[in-house]
């Protein structure tokens, strides 16, 4: 009984920590400043299948609202078995070559959350992160690093040669999981869909990872 009850518990807590977190995302994007000049929510499921065949499936969450025409607020959102991590804060753009290319940066703020080993509560932790990117004609580069009082940092990083309008060629890193090449498409629908698959390769074993991308885009 002992042990349903933490289960429960555990459960509960990342539950309520998802709630509040998708309720505050929706509220920051579909509110309407007369300055806002648009917002996007990208909904992503990233599943990694291990050397033995094992599903580790996680679910991304990244939120970007223009408060004016170069800055705005974003978020990042992760989660996976019995762990979950959230920020948000300013982004502002750069525009270089003419407008030819974009360069962003942005800092943020938030926490991450995960069960204690002795007791098996969950315990919250305070989080840092920050991303930059940059998009140049048919080339695009992005990097995201967060890290906080748990001192676990964690890095991910693409660049990406567009192909075409909808295929793109390149690399992925993401810590703990390695690096490999990666392929995308996106659709040409009203709610774009991006599709990636990229095989992994770290210190001491190979995994495939694939992802699924909804877009969200309100102008």
């Amino acid at each position: 009984m002992c042990e349903i009850k933490k289960a429960v518990q555990r459960t509960g807590s990342v539950l309520l920590f998802a709630i509040v977190l998708i309720v505050c995302i929706c509220l920051a994007i579909y509110a309407k400043p007369a300055q806002a000049q648009e917002a996007e929510l990208a909904l992503i499921s990233q599943n990694v299948i291990e050397d033995d065949g094992d599903l580790s499936p996680r679910i991304i969450l990244e939120p970007y609202y223009y408060l004016t025409d170069r800055l705005g607020l974003w978020g990042y959102a992760y989660g996976e078995e019995e762990y979950a991590s959230a920020t948000v804060g300013p982004y502002y753009d750069f525009p270089f070559v003419n407008g030819e290319g974009l360069f962003e940066i942005g800092v943020a703020a938030g926490v991450e959350t995960y069960p204690d080993d002795e007791s098996g509560s969950y315990k919250y932790f305070s989080r840092f992160a920050g991303f930059a990117s940059v998009d140049y004609k048919k080339f695009s580069f992005f990097s995201y690093y967060e890290n906080g009082t748990s001192h676990d940092g964690w890095l991910r990083v693409f660049l990406d040669y567009h192909v075409t309008e909808h295929l793109a060629l390149g690399v992925i890193h993401q810590t703990d999981d390695g690096t490999g090449p990666r392929i995308t498409y996106t659709t040409a629908t009203r709610i774009p869909l991006r599709i990636w698959v990229a095989p992994m390769f770290g210190e001491d074993d190979r995994v495939l990872m694939f992802s699924l991308e909804i877009l969200f885009q309100k102008k």
